[in-house]
């Protein structure tokens, strides 16, 4: 063991434990309520800044009961770890199973393909879950809650343990730097800093902090919040459209972005300057080149005055002036979203773990020789290897066929790591670090592309258990990680976690168990809380959760309309990705990672060819070039000292500040019922 290992202080007490566990019931039961009554899935945005900022500031004012920053490095990550499990891994399962055999216009084959052990089949128990005013009955529940609740555990522990065996080589060989992680460290270290002993406010940092505070509770509240509490204070437009000005010479470009109350900037000022670059370079190329040409050539409609997204086919953005074209008048055009959606996150998840071939072969070997390494690789692979083997024969178990369920598992470990690797450098992205499917259809899921090969094109074919269970576990919310939105997965912010852990010194060895505690803990409330809203709310009165408006809409892709099952057709939202596209976003990002290899000058990052059109950060486009002109010019007058003593602690406090004037505005919404 090194001299540094053996300076890693243990964060695991009785004290960090006990406050761990409350927190992380907490936001487990807040949002899934904040998002039963309002339908409002921002709710999962304020957890972990809130509360670690307010620990952060209790434990530097009162010492003797606050706590220390390994202990506060471990309630970090448990609350990270399990952001939301509560929510996007629960109501989404229970409520989809629920809503085929009840209000979905398949509910009269429903049954016939889905397996019974999802959720009772007994639709006389289902119904009051629509209607409200009844009581869960549970032991119609136990066996499809033990069912989900199997599925989202070997989920969570498959991704998990992968993270685990990848910790080194992204955070001490590759140092991703973490931002929010890193800003997170800049309170924490202060604590013990001198300035701090005379009095909170005596850090500069955290003067600065406190002051994004408050700037942040007010500017973001004239764009919304503060119309919710008082009507007469009107809601200002935080949107930045060039489109109007600009739609008639760069027709079909898109040239609309979204404020965000000031987040926006925040966050990405705390973006390395090269990934906004690029980011900036890709959506100039995808977003308004490569649109505008192919309108130039008749290729692409112009509709005046409008902005058909063809690069996502059914995106509407309104406000931004995005607008439906039917697939069939853009049939030639560039399929972007083949190039940023699936080529390119492919493309940086395979040369990831290119670059990490040294140190996977060292994992490898430490599973027979454990002291080789500092690390436990044995019991983490096989932890991975026994997840893998229980979440492929739980989908087996739905009849899934076991070559697909495969295929699925490797994609969907692949988006995980791209996510790891986009929170590790970008921090915060949108409510979670990338999501490809969740209300963009088939066409946007990475495992599309071999769904169409898996299947045949024959509705006989297609008419099975198999390829519906296939299906709804690729489909638009049920089990959304599947889909290829990975962003949920504990591992994404666990990781941002073990970086703060190496930051504060913190041993790992009792976060993994705290880890695993907390999951267990989400995932329960999670299914209890949710029914039981269902059941004495109503899913179509008091309690219309936000993803019951998903089932309504979310048909299983394969069917197309017809409600018999006799006829298929995949892809009812655009064509299949094409296979040119596909290399092009492969290739682009590894030429690009072989060129950022070779010379440490060129400043184009792979990851831009994904966020220039992630689907949560495409509205952001145009504050890529704007924050990194704002970014370059701060650096070039006060170097990178202004930078880090000043920008980065004004920008830290303003997202607290938006995240907990958020938390106020969307728990009185709760209580109003309204959607934000």
């Amino acid at each position: 063991m090194t001299k540094e290992k053996e300076t890693l202080t243990s964060g695991l007490t009785a004290k960090s434990l006990v406050i761990g566990t409350i927190l992380v019931v907490f936001w487990a039961l807040y949002y899934v309520i904040v998002t039963g009554f309002s339908k409002t899935v921002m709710a999962q945005l304020p957890a972990i800044l809130v509360s670690f900022f307010i620990l952060t500031i209790v434990s530097q004012l009162l010492p003797r009961i606050g706590l220390n920053p390994h202990e506060l490095t471990v309630v970090y990550s448990m609350i990270a770890s399990t952001m939301g499990i509560a929510l996007w891994w629960t109501a989404p399962n229970l409520y989809s199973s629920l809503y085929h055999l009840t209000l979905s216009p398949y509910a009269a084959i429903a049954p016939k393909y889905q397996p019974p052990f999802w959720c009772p089949t007994d639709t006389s128990l289902l119904t009051p879950a629509i209607t409200g005013n009844s009581v869960v009955p549970w032991g119609a529940w136990t066996m499809p809650m033990l069912w989900w609740f199997s599925f989202t555990l070997m989920m969570v522990l498959y991704t998990h343990f992968f993270a685990l065996i990848m910790r080194k080589q992204l955070i001490e060989i590759e140092k991703l730097p973490f931002p929010i992680a890193t800003a997170a460290h800049m309170l924490i270290g202060a604590e013990s800093s001198e300035e701090t002993k005379k009095g909170i406010l005596s850090s500069p940092k955290l003067r600065l902090a406190f002051v994004g505070i408050i700037l942040g509770l007010i500017i973001p509240g004239f764009f919304g919040p503060f119309n919710k509490f008082v009507p007469t204070i009107p809601a200002l437009n935080d949107e930045l459209n060039l489109n109007p000005y600009l739609i008639e010479t760069l027709p079909n470009a898109l040239l609309g972005s979204s404020f965000f109350g000031g987040l926006t900037v925040a966050i990405l000022f705390l973006w390395p300057t090269d990934l906004l670059l690029s980011s900036f370079v890709f959506y100039i190329i995808f977003g308004i080149i490569i649109p505008v040409v192919q309108v130039m050539m008749g290729i692409l409609p112009y509709i005046p005055g409008q902005v058909p997204l063809m690069y996502y086919y059914i995106n509407i953005v309104p406000g931004l002036g995005g607008i439906f074209v039917p697939p069939a008048q853009a049939a030639n055009a560039v399929q972007i979203a083949t190039i940023t959606h699936i080529g390119a996150p492919m493309g940086i998840a395979v040369f990831s773990l290119i670059l990490a071939k040294d140190h996977l072969i060292k994992t490898i070997k430490a599973i027979k020789n454990p002291e080789i390494e500092d690390e436990p690789y044995r019991i983490y692979w096989i932890g991975l290897i026994l997840s893998f083997i229980g979440f492929l024969g739980l989908l087996v178990l739905c009849e899934m066929p076991a070559i697909f369920a495969v295929l699925s598992l490797i994609v969907f470990q692949f988006n995980n790591l791209l996510n790891i690797r986009i929170r590790g450098e970008a921090g915060y992205v949108g409510n979670a670090s990338l999501n490809y499917g969740p209300g963009f259809g088939a066409y946007h899921y990475a495992p599309a592309a071999y769904t169409m090969v898996y299947f045949p094109v024959s509705a006989e074919a297609r008419s099975t258990r198999a390829f519906w269970v296939s299906e709804m576990f690729h489909g638009w919310s049920q089990t959304g990680s599947l889909t290829g939105s990975a962003t949920p997965t504990p591992s994404v912010r666990g990781m941002e976690s073990f970086k703060l852990a190496e930051l504060t010194r913190t041993r790992i060895k009792g976060m993994i168990v705290t880890q695993i505690f907390a999951f267990c803990i989400a995932i329960v409330i999670g299914m209890v809380v949710s029914l039981w809203g269902a059941y004495t709310y109503g899913l179509s009165a008091r309690w219309p959760s936000r993803f019951m408006p998903d089932m309504s809409n979310w048909v299983v892709d394969g069917i197309d309309g017809d409600t018999s099952g006799s006829t298929f057709s995949m892809y009812i939202f655009g064509p299949p990705p094409r296979l040119p596209e596909f290399l092009v976003g492969f290739i682009l990002t590894g030429v690009l990672t072989f060129l950022r290899l070779r010379f440490v000058w060129f400043p184009l990052h792979p990851l831009g060819v994904v966020l220039s059109f992630s689907d949560l950060t495409f509205s952001w486009c145009l504050f890529y070039g704007i924050v990194w002109a704002l970014k370059v010019l701060v650096i070039k007058i006060g170097s990178v000292k202004l930078y880090e003593e000043k920008a980065v602690p004004l920008c830290l406090g303003y997202i607290v500040g938006w995240a907990i004037l958020w938390f106020i505005t969307l728990t009185y919404a709760a209580y109003l019922g309204a959607v934000v």
